[in-house]
């Protein structure tokens, strides 16, 4: 692979690395948006003290379960990214050694 072309291939995995990133990092916040949900609720629910009827007992564990769900399903979402990151860093250490070496051997005076 030449320089032109390993340069090239290097731009384009460190856009892809900072794109998993930024998504993690959004993730990540949609994960805290939802851990704060689910206290709100929980601290709702709580001053109602013991005047909750059967009914809002079960509106709170509805509540709850679907949060959960949702939570889940963003962690499998990050540990997906996550595994993307991991290998698309080590292929982006992988160009970026390609490249050293080209413009060690391309440009060496004799």
């Amino acid at each position: 692979m030449g320089l032109a072309a390993t340069q090239a291939r290097y731009i384009m995995l460190t856009r892809y690395v900072s794109d998993l990133s930024f998504i993690m990092q959004m993730i990540t916040q949609q994960r805290l948006f939802l851990a704060q949900q689910s206290s709100f609720i929980a601290q709702q629910f709580s001053a109602l003290n013991g005047d909750m009827t059967e009914e809002m007992e079960q509106q709170k564990g509805a509540i709850t379960e679907a949060l959960h769900l949702e939570d889940t399903q963003l962690e499998m979402q990050l540990k997906t990214y996550e595994t993307q990151y991991k290998a698309a860093s080590t292929e982006l250490e992988s160009v970026q050694k390609m490249r050293d070496e080209s413009i060690k051997t391309g440009f060496k005076y004799a």
